[in-house]
């Protein structure tokens, strides 16, 4: 997304069913409104979607990284971590983790880079100058490293297309300014609070580069000057585990709730986010009705 931006600023028509039954086209010359709101307002709002077009990029292959530090430089890693992902390149896409671990907790940073190793390796300096720090990087086909992202490198790409159901909670927020060392010890204490009780994490996505470049109101995803989305992710050990799952997911939102700007990410679709318009909509919101009220006047979908 830092490189060739977001799926929604790549989508350029879409043939959608609108309530009343019709086909129709949505493009920049036919109903452009409505492709406006498909552009990261969608989710079934406006109609049922039964083609897209899309804007494509040429990605032959690309490097990638995984990179991971003891627990005790977690602060010190998530502050290089944030300081690069402010000011890197769009060739890197880096993303950073604190998770619960086997013995203890885990921190680390998987991304890649359209560029050479080499190039990679001095990009990632300011995040490998953390002590302790344990670097692994390579080269792939991108439909290669696509299927590694997708956690099934070593299968076929139909069996990739198979879907394995997880059971999880989550929720999200999003991180305007780089969070002082007050806002990232929280963030440690919210994964230590979790650790021996079930795997819980908070996953951090670098925003910046062409993401940021759009405006606000250029599509529907108002989110355009943030430096990284952060998601609270827990899966509950048994059904008996729920509530306490449900529990911790709010515990860490309310820990971190100074150090973010009160947006979240609307395809992380979290029931108890009570400024759910603006967290998800931002200043489109008033739009977005709008047009949902052109499209779809009696509301059935």
């Amino acid at each position: 997304s830092r490189k060739f931006g977001l799926t929604c600023d790549n989508i350029t028509a879409v043939s959608i069913v609108t309530p009343d039954g019709a086909l129709r086209t949505a493009s920049a010359k036919e109903n452009p409104s409505l492709l406006w709101a498909c552009q990261g307002g969608g989710g079934g709002n406006f109609g049922i979607v039964t083609d897209f077009t899309f804007k494509t990029h040429r990605a032959k292959s690309a490097a990638y990284y995984f990179l991971n530090w003891p627990w005790s430089q977690a602060s010190q890693a998530l502050a290089a971590w944030q300081k690069l992902t402010a000011t890197a390149s769009p060739d890197l896409c880096p993303f950073f983790s604190l998770t619960t671990g086997d013995g203890s907790p885990e921190v680390g940073s998987i991304g890649q880079f359209f560029g050479s190793e080499s190039e990679l390796r001095e990009a990632l300096k300011p995040l490998t100058d953390v002590d302790g720090a344990s670097l692994t990087i390579g080269t792939k086909k991108y439909v290669d490293l696509m299927q590694q992202w997708a956690g099934c490198s070593k299968e076929s790409v139909h069996s990739c297309e198979k879907a394995t159901p997880v059971s999880f909670y989550g929720a999200s927020d999003y991180v305007q300014k780089a969070a002082d060392s007050a806002g990232r010890e929280q963030m440690i204490k919210a994964i230590e609070e979790r650790q021996g009780k079930g795997k819980g994490a908070l996953l951090f996505d670098g925003y910046g580069g062409n993401i940021n470049k759009v405006k606000p109101t250029a599509t529907a995803f108002v989110h355009r000057d943030q430096l990284y989305c952060i998601q609270y992710y827990a899966e509950p050990a048994s059904k008996h585990e729920d509530k306490s799952t449900q529990r911790w997911i709010q515990s860490a939102r309310e820990r971190l709730s100074d150090y973010v700007s009160g947006q979240a990410y609307q395809n992380y679709i979290d029931p108890k986010l009570k400024s759910w318009k603006r967290a998800y909509y931002g200043k489109n919101y008033d739009r977005l009705v709008q047009v949902k009220t052109h499209y779809d006047p009696d509301d059935r979908l």
